[in-house]
């Protein structure tokens, strides 16, 4: 008479602690997901889970699992299809020191001849007319009047392509 043995399914691997605070099943479901994605994406998606954070990545998570972040609409953190015939631009915010590292990013972005939008400068005027109450973040009149100087200096470079 021959033994039968069975194995039970492997345990789904935790969430790690660098992403936060999730649910089991909202990781389970996410890695799923992430199995059907192509390797660029699923680099990105493992670039998000590293660098965004034990407050974010969470915020991220649900998002993604409510079906936003799609490729039609990326918003804030989803992946973007890359397209060799677009220029590359790249947007980097910093909304705590206002912009006191600007001379040592001014002079690396020199250094390498990359040009510089000051977006600060857009709303330095009226601290009290852009930024939210907590003195940090931008709010919507703020953002609006950032996003407005960014397309308008992205438009302009590419005018100057052609």
């Amino acid at each position: 008479m021959g033994i039968q043995t069975t194995s039970a399914a492997p345990e789904p691997d935790a969430p790690p602690a660098s992403v936060g605070k999730v649910a089991q099943a909202d990781w389970d479901a996410y890695c799923k997901w992430m199995a059907t994605l192509p390797a660029d994406q699923l680099a990105w998606e493992k670039m998000l889970q590293k660098h965004l954070g034990d407050y974010y990545f969470p915020v991220y998570l649900k998002q993604r699992l409510a079906g936003g972040y799609t490729l039609a609409e990326p918003d804030d953190w989803g992946f973007v299809q890359d397209d060799p015939a677009l220029p590359r631009v790249l947007l980097i915010g910093d909304s705590i020191s206002h912009r006191k590292l600007n001379e040592t990013a001014d002079a690396v972005m020199a250094r390498h001849n990359v040009k510089v939008d000051d977006l600060y400068s857009t709303v330095a005027d009226s601290p009290d007319k852009y930024l939210c109450s907590d003195r940090i973040h931008y709010n919507s009149e703020g953002i609006r009047r950032q996003a407005g100087e960014a397309a308008r200096v992205i438009a302009e470079a590419l005018q100057a392509r052609k």
